[in-house]
C-alpha cells in the first residue's frame, strides 16, 4: 500500500517563498540594468556649441555723428538778411496779387455797368458797388452814371429818333413848305470848299450822322445834327444823345484809371 503524501512543513514553505522573492528581485534589477544600458546606447551625441559671430567693428566716434561747426557772427547776419529778403519778396507778391484781384473786380463792375447802360437796364446791385469802388475819387462820374441808368438812352432809340426827325432837319424853323425846300436846294447848288472839308449840305450832314450812329460814334452825330438848319427841332434828341456821350465818357475814364492802376480811394 502506497504511503500518503504529507503536506510540506512550515520551514520548507518559508524557504520556498524566500526563494521566489529573491528571484523576483534579481530579475527586477536585471531589467533595470538592461533598460539603462539601452538608453545609454541610443542617446545622441551632444551638439557642439555654436560658434560666436564676430562682434561688428565700432565706427569711430568722429564718423558716426558729424559735428557742426559754430557759425560766425557774419554768417548769422547773412542768413538773417537772406530770410528777411525772402519774406519781403513774398509780402510784395502777396500785395501785388491782392491789387490785381481788386483791379479785376473793378473792371468787372465797370463791364457789367456798361452792359446795363447799353441795354437800358437798371443797375440794381451795381449801383452800390460803383459807389463803393469809385465814389470816393470820382463822385461826379458815379453820379452821372447812376442818373443816366435811371433815365436810360439806348443807341437804337437814338437812331429811330433821328429817322423821325429827318424831314424837319433839312429846313430851318419857319421855312417849311415847297418854296423853302427849293430855295435851300438853290443855295447849295454851288458851294466852294476845300477838298478835305466835309460838305455843309444838310442832306450830306444827315447822311454822315446816320453812318456815325451805325458805328456808335454818337459824338460825331451830335456835331452834325447840331449844325443843321432844323437843329432847333431836335433839342430833345440832342439832349439824349449828349447824355449818352457823357455817360460813356465817364465809363471810359473809370476804366482808364483802373487799368493804369490809379486805384480810387473810397
Amino acid at each position: 500500500m502506497d504511503e500518503p503524501i504529507l503536506p510540506p512543513t512550515a520551514p520548507a514553505r518559508t524557504r520556498a517563498i524566500r526563494g521566489l522573492v529573491i528571484s523576483a528581485i534579481v530579475l527586477f534589477v536585471l531589467g533595470i540594468a538592461v533598460i539603462g544600458w539601452t538608453l545609454l546606447r541610443s542617446k545622441p551625441e551632444e551638439a557642439a556649441p555654436p560658434a560666436l559671430a564676430p562682434a561688428p567693428a565700432l565706427l569711430p566716434e568722429a564718423t558716426s555723428r558729424p559735428t557742426a561747426s559754430p557759425l560766425s557772427a557774419a554768417d548769422t547776419a547773412t542768413r538773417i538778411a537772406t530770410i528777411e529778403s525772402r519774406l519781403a519778396a513774398a509780402d510784395r507778391m502777396s500785395n501785388q496779387a491782392l491789387a490785381d484781384a481788386a483791379k479785376a473786380e473793378r473792371l468787372l463792375i465797370l463791364l457789367s455797368t456798361r452792359r446795363a447802360i447799353d441795354r437800358g437796364q437798371p443797375l440794381a446791385y451795381l449801383e452800390p458797388a460803383l459807389a463803393q469802388q469809385f465814389g470816393g475819387a470820382y463822385p461826379g462820374d458815379v453820379t452821372l452814371i447812376v442818373d443816366h441808368a435811371r433815365r436810360p438812352v439806348r443807341l437804337d432809340a437814338l437812331a429811330d429818333g433821328l429817322a423821325l426827325l429827318e424831314p424837319t432837319l433839312i429846313t430851318r424853323a419857319g421855312e417849311e413848305g415847297w418854296l423853302a425846300g427849293i430855295l435851300s436846294n438853290v443855295h447849295t447848288l454851288a458851294v466852294v470848299r476845300k477838298a478835305d472839308q466835309p460838305s455843309d449840305v444838310p442832306t450830306k450832314k444827315l447822311e454822315r450822322a446816320r453812318r456815325a450812329l451805325v458805328r456808335d460814334d454818337v459824338e460825331l452825330a451830335v456835331r452834325e445834327i447840331a449844325t443843321m438848319p432844323g437843329a432847333s427841332k431836335a433839342k430833345a434828341w440832342l439832349e439824349k444823345a449828349r447824355r449818352y456821350v457823357a455817360v460813356h465818357a465817364a465809363l471810359d475814364r473809370l476804366e482808364a484809371a483802373t487799368i493804369l492802376s490809379q486805384q480810387p480811394q473810397s
